[in-house]
């Protein structure tokens, strides 16, 4: 119970430090946890998640797309095709995430005119139980123990 108190704490005064800076002209991008910016951590995201959305093309393992529209017709964002949407239908439930189209590139799948799937109302959490389920299928299938580290 006090970790959960503690947690809470924690997180409160992160955030309200956070929502502090950007009030006095802080740029969000720099914002640090001491080790990383936010910029540097979005710029992971989008790497680590072209490599991946490549792998399953290329192998075929799952329906991976990319489109400059959502599913209903309509440009990301609502704006001037300045963004787009890369989606995975994993077994566990739908993916995506959003791109500036200046990394359009960087995506070698399949586009289409607008997404192929109906979006789910998977929120970032959703996401993240998603892709965590397909780390612990691989790992118990493909290593004993569950680890990469077990000898």
């Amino acid at each position: 119970m006090l970790k959960i108190f503690f947690d809470r704490l924690t997180f409160f005064i992160i955030v309200n430090l956070m929502r502090f800076r950007v009030s006095k002209g802080f740029p969000v991008e720099e914002i640090s946890d001491g080790y990383h910016t936010f910029e540097e951590l979005y710029d992971f995201r989008l790497v680590y998640n072209a490599l991946l959305f490549n792998e399953w093309a290329k192998s075929g393992k799952y329906n991976v797309h990319k489109s400059i529209r959502h599913s209903d017709g309509k440009p990301c964002f609502g704006d001037n095709f300045n963004w787009f949407i890369v989606v995975a239908n994993l077994p566990e439930g739908q993916i995506s995430n959003h791109y500036p189209v200046s990394y359009w590139n960087w995506f070698e799948i399949p586009d289409f005119p607008k997404a192929q799937f109906e979006y789910d109302f998977h929120t970032s959490r959703d996401v993240f139980h998603r892709l965590e389920g397909l780390v612990k299928k691989y790992n118990s299938s493909n290593h004993q123990g569950g680890f990469f580290y077990d000898s």
